[in-house]
């Protein structure tokens, strides 16, 4: 729901500011959730490749072997698509697709034995802090410094592969870094806060960044930069409030159409 409704907006905004249209299969297209890197919502394409990746996750679920190998399988057909995007002419539009094959198995493998995993890193942390922190540094410095994706437009398959692994550099990290927060018991209203509206958060803020700029890019950039992420939160806000509102309405209508019926 939130997703169609800041798609109308966008649709909106973009005919009526920036003079855009899109014809009615890219509309239908967009609404079913098949999103492109590109106008009216590109950020969104990563969206699509979620519930492509959700979707692979539950028929793998559904197979009868151990769960070890059910990881594996997952890792397979997400190369398996890997290699048919980049050998087809669905390289022009789930191309970045290719970008993230390993994380998604890797983070379930990681979900799957985190307690074993959480157990590692507590020895790790336990015997040299230091010797973490420049371990955790190492895998987020290399991934800041490989992360440029210039190899995707080079036509060369095997390099495509490879480069598929360079993301496991920032899973490590991440998991690095949700071990020590978990070990402080820390609790942020804040993020906790941002984390409840955080779907909504990113439905609005790109486009209204990149291609309405009102407000983020004025001068002071400081001032501005506050106003801006006020009244993204603000729409958020909104955006939820009206969804909220439409579910509860939707769910005390299945009742009286029960008794009618």
């Amino acid at each position: 729901m939130p997703f169609w409704m800041t798609l109308v907006l966008f649709l909106v905004l973009d005919y009526c500011l920036l003079g855009n249209y899109y014809s009615i299969k890219r509309i239908i297209l967009a609404f079913v959730g098949i999103m492109y890197p590109w106008p009216p919502m590109g950020h969104a394409w990563f969206i699509t490749y979620l519930m492509f990746l959700y979707g692979l996750y539950y028929v793998v679920s559904l197979l009868g072997m151990t769960e070890k190998n059910k990881v594996f399988i997952l890792l397979l057909l997400s190369y398996m698509t890997m290699l048919v995007i980049i050998n087809t002419k669905l390289f022009a539009y789930f191309a970045l697709w290719v970008i993230y094959t390993a994380v998604f198995p890797s983070a379930v493998l990681i979900g799957m034995y985190r307690d074993l995993v959480f157990a590692h890193l507590q020895i790790l942390h336990g015997k040299s802090r230091f010797l973490y922190s420049t371990i955790a540094v190492i895998f987020i410095a290399f991934y800041s410094m490989t992360s440029n994706h210039a190899w995707l437009s080079r036509p060369d398959n095997i390099m495509r592969v490879v480069h598929t692994f360079q993301p496991l550099t920032m899973v490590a990290f991440l998991t690095m870094l949700a071990f020590v927060v978990d070990s402080l018991q820390y609790e942020s209203k804040i993020l906790l806060l941002l984390g409840e509206y955080s779907y909504e958060i990113y439905l609005l803020h790109f486009p209204f960044m990149e291609y309405y700029d009102f407000v983020l890019f004025k001068k002071p950039l400081v001032a501005h930069f506050y106003v801006y992420c006020a009244l993204i939160f603000l729409m958020s806000y909104i955006v939820r409030k009206i969804v909220i509102i439409i579910y509860q309405e939707f769910s005390s209508l299945i009742p009286r159409l029960k008794q009618s019926i």
